[in-house]
């Protein structure tokens, strides 16, 4: 993170969009501890359109996610009032780059351009 963006406070993780997978929301919740037990403030946003509001997922292991809808301010994502100083892409993108995540203002890692 501090290669990308050695100013960073927040980062925000996007994930993929499948939910009904419990190990990889497992290992989110995982990243998420990692990346707060490291000093940022971590937040998961969703690129799923039907997420209008926050929504919080128990995990089978007692944890909690919650997935965030993602808004554009200009060149910026927020979700809510909060705008991350840093993108944290959990997603291979494989069904294209979504507008929402083009011509960002802040650092994405890995790069949108990178999709596995």
């Amino acid at each position: 993170v501090e290669r990308f963006c050695p100013k960073a406070c927040g980062i925000l993780v996007i994930p993929e969009s499948h939910t009904r997978n419990t190990y990889y929301l497992e290992n989110l919740a995982g990243l998420v501890n990692l990346l707060e037990l490291s000093g940022f403030q971590a937040n998961i946003g969703t690129l799923i359109p039907d997420i209008v509001s926050p929504q919080t997922l128990d995990l089978p292991s007692g944890r909690q996610i919650t997935l965030n809808p993602l808004t554009r301010d200009g060149n910026k994502l927020t979700i809510g009032t909060h705008t991350p100083c840093f993108i944290l892409l959990n997603n291979d993108l494989s069904s294209g780059v979504p507008d929402i995540l083009k011509n960002l203002d802040q650092p994405v890692a890995p790069p949108t351009s990178m999709g596995w």
